[in-house]
């Protein structure tokens, strides 16, 4: 899939007028029909194309819808920045699984960007090229130094940083982003897209009137919020190079009764509001950070308030679902998180005294379900 994606095979076919051949593709691009057809059929299995038998008895192939939406470099919302994420950085630790395995100690924490100290740290793994990697994404990369090769010109490197890549962009050829966070947001941002609309039908929450969405990114979950409830007021509290990006990016987020206020969750007075979203946030922090971040809510709150927790939750035997099982083991490898069950959650929220903790379930593949929990009166 990452080599389709960065060739532009996804790209290409978008452009062509329905479904195509191998043969057709092969010779337009000047690729060798056998293995085009090999590699068609892979992604066909994978899901990623649809394959058909033509009137004329040869089969062929087109981007499937997931793939159109998500897949697509001139599309918004994408995964495509989740799927260099996972490339640059999960990818590369997973290598040196063994040496983590034996050591315990993680190749960084993502959640402050800093690759772990070298006394904390014993498994051959660094991250300090790790922004530029991560931030770099439609870079091609020198095998044996491991290392971006990126020619960014002065303009590049100035004005508009924090442009989403596009074909038409010089961000595009060049792969510049502006930092770690502002790649992160457009993970998050593609990941919410396909059920923020279902979060924020998971829970009757019309009474509340001001939401306050912690580590809220690029609004895209806010703007759900205000869609749906017309007398609320949105506050989308994060880090002052997020806020900055997406209120200049995220334009189609905007709505008269949401608003960004810059902020550090963990060190900085939080907003007043009778809600607040947590979305994707405690499975990332030590459990000293979750203290932190949920006394402050809690004393925040007033009687009756909510906590709106929005994470993948395992289930009880931890088999399933799939999403969160693989993601515990990446984020033990990454930060100092887990995923967590229900029960771990509840007891979580009860230990800072949160009361009545309710969860439902996601359906569909996604990264997404919803925990209510209240303040009691």
């Amino acid at each position: 899939m990452m080599e389709a994606i960065e060739m532009g095979l996804f790209d290409t076919l978008e452009t062509e007028e329905g479904f195509v051949t191998p043969h057709s593709f092969a010779s337009k691009h000047g690729y060798d029909v056998d293995i085009t057809e090999r590699l068609f059929d892979v992604l066909s299995c994978s899901g990623l194309l649809e394959k058909e038998i033509s009137s004329k008895g040869s089969y062929e192939y087109r981007n499937t819808s997931g793939t159109r939406k998500y897949l697509t470099k001139s599309k918004l919302p994408t995964l495509l920045n989740l799927a260099f994420l996972e490339e640059t950085m999960v990818f590369r630790t997973l290598e040196k699984l063994p040496d983590i395995l034996k050591s315990g100690k993680r190749a960084m924490n993502i959640m402050n960007g800093k690759p772990m100290a070298a006394s904390q740290q014993q498994t051959g793994v660094t991250f300090h090229n790790a922004p530029a990697q991560i931030l770099n994404p439609m870079g091609k990369y020198n095998k044996n130094t491991e290392k971006p090769d990126i020619k960014a010109s002065k303009e590049n490197e100035t004005k508009d940083v924090y442009a989403i890549p596009t074909p038409s962009s010089p961000h595009y050829k060049a792969g510049q982003m502006a930092d770690l966070q502002m790649q992160f947001m457009l993970s998050m941002d593609g990941i919410a897209a396909s059920c923020a609309s279902a979060i924020v039908q998971a829970f009757d929450l019309f009474s509340h009137r001001i939401a306050v969405d912690l580590g809220g990114g690029s609004g895209r979950i806010a703007n759900e919020f205000a869609n749906m409830f017309p007398e609320m007021e949105v506050i989308v509290f994060d880090l002052p190079p997020v806020v900055h990006a997406a209120q200049k990016q995220f334009q189609h987020h905007r709505n008269d009764r949401i608003s960004f206020v810059e902020g550090d969750m963990l060190v900085d007075s939080l907003p007043k509001g009778d809600l607040y979203i947590l979305g994707h946030v405690l499975h990332g922090f030590s459990k000293a950070n979750i203290n932190t971040i949920l006394k402050k809510i809690f004393d925040k709150l007033p009687r009756g308030g909510s906590l709106l927790v929005l994470e993948k939750v395992l289930s009880d035997d931890k088999t399933a679902p799939d999403i969160p099982i693989t993601n515990n083991l990446v984020l033990s490898m990454i930060t100092e998180g887990r995923e967590r069950t229900i029960i771990e959650y509840r007891k979580l929220l009860m230990k800072h005294g949160f009361k009545n903790t309710k969860m439902r379930r996601i359906e569909g593949f996604n990264y997404y379900d919803a925990i209510l929990a209240k303040k009691p009166f």
